[in-house]
């Protein structure tokens, strides 16, 4: 039997006696076995940088190693209570495997990250969740689209010395050796490659903060947990809307690009920051009905800055594709279209739900609370009314008529008048 024959025997056999005998073994043992024994099966992956996505022999072991994956993740649900000081260990290989440009490997960790989360979650302590946290850090500061910005844009077309792939020596001249290093170099499309790949962890790694962590396991989070949410997704957000109006930066793509992977980058930095504002106002809206004072105060502080900003950048982007209608003297209007912008366009429909989501929320308030936001919100809630999407248009027609149907202190004298 060869080695690709025999790797899945030897596997299964370790696999089968852990679980049998797992409940015998102290920590130490445990901590030894995973840490020099099964983790030497990822070597290859922690050797690869930022060339990961170039490696075609990973693609190969891919399956295998998910199912080395697999059998940890099970192994540590299993035999929690001991081994539960272990998870340190098992995130730093996690992000390992999320931070990697291979997408095949960034998925295959993002889907073990989402199944130790199910699996353990209901029995991580505050230390875990902030170790989890930590991790989602560490994934989103490795995947942040400014690290490749400079090679991209022929700034910094360089590789570390321990990031280059070894070339084979051979007995061919010099100048031989230094044209085939050259060209093992990764230029600005590979780094291309890698931003797109990048793009679709983070979205997958934002989705799996939304829907694992705030929405099965909020209430095990305390304070400090959320306003390191909170940080990471405004954060991702911000590092969204940076890149998307970075002219300069698109532009120089444009002309290296093709048009088909460029419209795939502006909607997955689009995606990524429409998620994370999200889930960010998610997390805030949450804190709203808590019982908690000092949790509710973290969103007292900021949820009504957060829905005004989003609402505002929301119409100014919309305004730019919106017709312009200017009046002559004769009664005869001209109606002037702008051109069509895919950065504006997919900017306004990764917009869309976040609006909606906060229009719903308004109208779930109690009148007293729903009278307070309508003071400060009032107008931006009008310009709404002018939008092009319907369902917005019928959120907008929902709240103005509840409007309409609330007493609400101090709104004849602010707004009647201007109205």
């Amino acid at each position: 039997m060869n080695q690709v024959e025999t790797k899945p025997l030897v596997l299964n056999t370790i696999f089968e006696i852990l679980q049998t005998y797992g409940e015998h073994l102290p920590i130490t043992l445990w901590r030894d076995i995973f840490v020099n024994g099964l983790w030497h099966f990822f070597d290859k992956v922690k050797e690869q940088t930022h060339l990961s996505a170039l490696q075609p022999d990973i693609l190969v072991e891919s399956s295998a190693l998910f199912k080395v994956l697999d059998g940890v993740l099970s192994l540590y649900d299993k035999f929690f209570p001991q081994i539960s000081d272990l998870l340190a260990e098992i995130l730093a290989l996690l992000v390992t495997f999320i931070s990697s440009e291979n997408e095949h490997l960034a998925t295959c960790g993002t889907t073990s990250l989402g199944m130790l989360l199910s699996n353990c979650g209901k029995s991580f302590s505050a230390g875990h969740w902030s170790a989890i946290l930590q991790a989602f850090s560490e994934v989103l500061k490795l995947t942040n689209p400014q690290r490749n910005k400079a090679n991209i844009l022929g700034e910094k077309t360089e590789v570390k010395p321990d990031q280059a792939p070894e070339v084979q020596k051979t007995e061919s001249t010099g100048k031989r050796n230094r044209k085939e290093r050259k060209k093992a170099l990764p230029g600005p499309q590979d780094y291309l490659e890698g931003l797109l790949a990048n793009g679709r962890v983070r979205v997958e790694v934002i989705q799996l903060l939304q829907t694992t962590v705030v929405n099965k396991f909020f209430g095990s989070l305390n304070t400090e947990h959320i306003q390191t949410l909170l940080c990471l997704a405004q954060q991702t957000y911000e590092v969204g809307i940076h890149t998307l109006q970075d002219d300069q930066f698109f532009s120089h793509i444009q002309r290296i690009w093709e048009m088909r992977k460029l419209t795939l980058l502006i909607q997955l930095q689009n995606k990524i920051a429409a998620d994370a504002m999200y889930c960010y106002l998610e997390i805030l809206f949450r804190l709203e009905n808590e019982e908690d004072e000092e949790r509710r105060q973290l969103a007292d502080k900021c949820l009504i800055t957060s829905c005004t900003s989003v609402i505002s950048n929301f119409m100014n982007e919309e305004k730019k594709v919106l017709p312009k209608v200017t009046m002559k003297r004769r009664p005869s209007t001209q109606v002037e279209t702008p051109p069509e912008n895919p950065r504006v366009m997919q900017t306004l429909t990764s917009t869309y739900p976040i609006v909606l989501l906060i229009l719903e929320k308004i109208l779930t308030y109690t009148d007293e609370k729903f009278g307070s936001t309508l003071l400060v919100v009032y107008p931006l809630i009008c310009d709404l009314a002018l939008s092009s999407n319907f369902e917005l248009r019928l959120a907008v027609r929902k709240t103005l008529w509840r409007v309409g149907n609330t007493s609400i202190k101090g709104f004849d004298t602010e707004f009647r008048p201007w109205s």
